[in-house]
C-alpha cells in the first residue's frame, strides 16, 4: 500500500466513518434489489444487416480510414520524438498517453490505483468486512493527482477555445474595418492556431504557478 494511503487512513479514521460503513458489516447482511420504471419505452433499431453500404460508410471506419490514423499519429509522434518534445501541446493533444513519458505516467497511475485497491481489499478480507464505499474512497485518493492533471488539460484546452474564438472575432472585426476604412495600412494580423495554442499556454502557466507543476514535461516545456 502506498505510504500517502497509510498515513491517511492511520490519521484520519474519523474520515471513513462518513461512509457510514461498519467494518463488521458482511456481505450477506447486504440486501439487494433491482427495480424497473414503469413506463416502458421501445425504440427500434435498424439491424446491421439492413444497413446499405452509403450508410455504413457514414456511420464506421472503413479500413483504410483506420490505416491512415494510425499513420497519422505514428508521424506525429516520430516528429515529436525527432523535435525532442519542441513540436506545439496543440499538435499532440490527445496522445500524450502514447509518448514515453506519457505512457509511463500513464502505467504508474494504474498501478498505484490497483495496488491501493487491492491493499484495501486484503485488509478488508482480514478483517472479515467488506466496504465498498472505503474501498471507492481509497482509490479516488490514489488516482487524485491523474485527476488533477486531467484537470489543467481541461483547463488549457478552454484558454485555446476562447482564446481562438476571440482572435477570430478580432480579425473579422479588422476586415470589416479595413473595407470600410479608407486610411492606409489597415489590415488584419492572421495567426496560426500553434501560435495561439503557445501564447495561451504561456499566460496560463505563467500566471499560475501551480499548474506548471501539476503539467506534463513536455506540455510546459511547448509554453516557456
Amino acid at each position: 500500500m502506498p505510504s500517502s494511503i497509510q498515513s491517511q487512513r492511520s490519521s484520519s479514521s474519523s474520515k471513513t466513518n462518513k461512509h457510514t460503513c461498519n467494518r463488521n458489516t458482511t456481505t450477506t447482511n447486504r440486501k439487494k434489489s433491482v427495480s424497473f420504471n414503469r413506463r416502458v419505452r421501445v425504440k427500434e433499431t435498424l439491424h446491421l444487416n439492413n444497413y446499405t453500404d452509403a450508410e455504413i460508410d457514414a456511420c464506421w471506419l472503413s479500413k483504410q480510414e483506420s490505416m491512415h490514423i494510425r499513420q497519422d499519429i505514428a508521424n506525429t509522434l516520430r516528429q515529436h520524438h525527432q523535435h525532442n518534445g519542441g513540436v506545439s501541446y496543440s499538435d499532440i493533444r490527445g496522445l500524450e498517453c502514447r509518448t514515453k513519458q506519457g505512457s509511463e505516467q500513464r502505467r504508474r497511475d494504474r498501478n498505484e490505483s490497483i495496488s491501493a485497491v487491492l491493499d484495501e481489499q486484503d485488509l478488508q478480507d482480514h478483517e472479515g468486512s467488506c466496504c465498498p464505499d472505503i474501498i471507492s474512497y481509497v482509490y479516488t485518493e490514489a488516482s487524485r493527482s491523474a485527476q488533477i492533471r486531467a484537470n489543467v488539460r481541461a483547463i488549457l484546452d478552454y484558454q485555446v477555445v476562447n482564446y481562438r474564438e476571440h482572435v477570430a472575432h478580432k480579425q473579422a472585426q479588422l476586415e470589416m474595418g479595413a473595407r470600410t476604412s479608407t486610411t492606409e495600412g489597415t489590415h488584419s494580423v492572421p495567426i496560426t492556431a500553434i501560435d495561439a495554442s503557445r501564447q495561451v499556454q504561456s499566460v496560463v502557466l505563467k500566471t499560475n504557478p501551480r499548474q506548471r507543476q501539476m503539467v506534463p514535461h513536455n506540455v510546459a516545456g511547448t509554453a516557456a
